[in-house]
């Protein structure tokens, strides 16, 4: 450890970084919410932990927890630029009941991302300068040379250092490896035991999309092919999509799958958990036009927004394979394909149709008739051109069978008349419980979210309510948290009954940030096996400032 940095860091900005622990307000003001009563907010008094730490003045901050000292508890880093534009790293721990600084560091300036690799026991801070990976040593306070490796890769915003995940463990051993996209394919690098890495090795197909130009809405000039944009913070989760892992020759190791044009490249893995550099090929029955829901994004791209809106176009569809992998908990992975229908942005509704995977003695073969099938209610799934959907593959309820939520933001008329005089928007939450072998017709549970507005007050940002998954109190179910205002989560406990979660929400009272998608996540930060909450604060005028939010067990008789 660099102590003389270590008592930098915790000497500057004392005020803020010593604060102590905060409980959670006990009760939720009657004025605010007639549903919450007095025996739930005492139980979300003992949910969480509340950590404050005053990160300090800056343009934009990256925060990214690790266990990089070894210990038992994460530390959070927090990268930014200063006024020279020098690359500025500051670490922190907790230690007793405060989050203290332990370090201060100037990064190398060349610097353009950062990530981490988990593996022996330790998570190690990497950083990429042109051609080069970095892991950057918290004793010494340096960077040194992981691997050269060329990524064409652009930053959308100059004034930020982006966190990109590039990590993955390919080979089930424990260890991250390195997944690494590029226009012309994937670089993949493997860990090893002592923690070095194989030679980088390029695999998969070009990007289909690499002659096209930028995607309308993602901050790339539409003048430039994707190809010349390169990898971006934005564009990077859509070539990483393209990835699938799957032990197809059932020998007990997982198999890397990429989809190209008219049939699959697979690069099995061998003994030594490295892979081929040369691929088979199969092909499926499944009817599909292309990989990946990024290609219906493509498909609006030439779109005229009035004709769109309107609908005053033909009638389109258009059908994408979305995921490969075990959704029935038989341990052969199936598709599923994602289909988009209508004439305009109000009118077009997705499906989703799983063809369920089957052993032979050739591998795996795909039913071509639809196994089960999931019909949204709610527009366009992950390819609102406007607003925000998403998606959450998990199982929920820990019983070996891969669950699915959806999350929209309400954007029809009533909507964008919600967002442009309100301040806020609704959401809009489906959860569909794969049972008895099928998906349902309709959700399992559903949730219309409508934010309190009275705290948005004088706010000029739009509030954007989150909705996080994730077992914050050790019972193996996942719980729902979604925020109902500027002051407030709301924690709805998983269940064992067919209702998912309860229905009545335990209140926390907390501040949250206007742009919570962005800046609320959840994480493991103590190796509890318990979700905790990590919540930024961004300020253009005040100090930057992180709420932590660590998850203690709780009784719920």
């Amino acid at each position: 450890m660099n102590t003389q940095a270590a008592e930098s860091g915790s000497n500057s900005n004392c005020r803020g970084r010593r604060r102590q622990c905060l409980c959670l307000i006990s009760a939720f003001m009657s004025l605010l919410s007639s549903c919450a009563n007095v025996h739930s907010a005492a139980i979300a008094n003992d949910l969480f932990e509340l950590y404050e730490i005053d990160t300090g003045n800056a343009r934009q901050q990256t925060v990214i927890p690790g266990f990089f000292l070894g210990d038992t508890m994460s530390e959070i880093v927090v990268v930014h630029l200063d006024e020279s534009n020098q690359r500025k790293l500051q670490m922190f721990g907790l230690e007793g009941d405060n989050w203290l600084g332990l370090l201060d560091a100037t990064l190398d300036p060349g610097v353009l991302f950062l990530d981490v690799v988990s593996g022996g026991g330790r998570d190690r801070l990497i950083t990429y300068t042109s051609g080069q990976l970095n892991w950057f040593d918290p004793d010494s306070a340096t960077e040194s040379p992981l691997m050269n490796i060329e990524i064409d890769f652009h930053a959308t915003d100059g004034e930020r250092i982006p966190h990109l995940d590039i990590t993955r463990d390919l080979n089930g051993d424990g260890r991250d490896d390195l997944v690494v996209p590029n226009i012309n394919g994937f670089w993949i690098s493997i860990q090893l035991s002592d923690g070095s890495f194989t030679n980088p090795l390029q695999l998969g197909p070009p990007e289909p999309f690499r002659d096209a130009p930028g995607l309308v809405g993602s901050g790339i000039d539409r003048s430039r092919s994707y190809a010349e944009v390169g990898i971006t913070e934005l564009t990077l989760p859509l070539y990483l999509s393209r990835v699938y892992e799957v032990d197809f020759n059932r020998d007990g190791r997982g198999d890397l799958i990429f989809w190209n044009e008219d049939h699959f490249d697979i690069y099995y893995q061998d003994q030594r958990r490295q892979f081929d550099p040369v691929p088979e090929t199969f092909t499926v029955d499944v009817p599909f036009d292309a990989d990946g829901a990024y290609t219906l994004m493509y498909a609006l791209n030439d779109e005229s927004t009035f004709s769109f809106i309107s609908g005053l176009r033909e009638n389109s569809k258009q059908t994408v394979l979305h995921l490969l992998q075990d959704l029935n908990g038989d341990q052969v992975a199936d598709i599923a394909t994602l289909s988009l229908e209508g004439r305009s942005f109000f009118s077009r509704r997705s499906r989703y149709e799983v063809h369920f995977g089957m052993l032979t003695p050739e591998g795996i073969v795909f039913s071509q008739e639809v196994s089960t099938t999931i019909h949204r209610r709610g527009m366009a799934a992950g390819i609102q051109p406007w607003g925000y959907s998403s998606e959450k593959i998990q199982d929920f309820n820990s019983d070996g069978l891969v669950d699915i939520m959806f999350s929209d933001i309400r954007m029809g008329i009533g909507g964008i008349s919600r967002a442009l005089l309100a301040n806020s928007v609704a959401m809009d939450l489906e959860f569909y419980e794969f049972e008895n072998g099928v998906y349902p017709d309709q959700p399992t549970a559903s949730f219309d979210i409508r934010p309190d507005l009275r705290p948005l007050a004088g706010r000029k940002a739009i509030f954007f309510p989150v909705a996080l998954m994730g077992d914050v109190n050790g019972d193996s179910r996942s719980e729902l948290i979604v925020a109902q205002s500027r002051q407030e989560l709301q924690v709805y406990l998983g269940t064992e009954d067919s209702d998912l979660f309860v229905r009545e929400p335990l209140i926390l009272s907390v501040p949250l940030p206007a742009d919570q998608l962005a800046n609320v996540r959840m994480v493991d930060l103590n190796m509890d096996d318990k979700q905790d909450l990590i919540i930024k604060h961004p300020s253009s005028t005040e100090p930057h400032r992180l709420n932590i939010l660590i998850a203690n067990p709780i009784d719920q008789e």
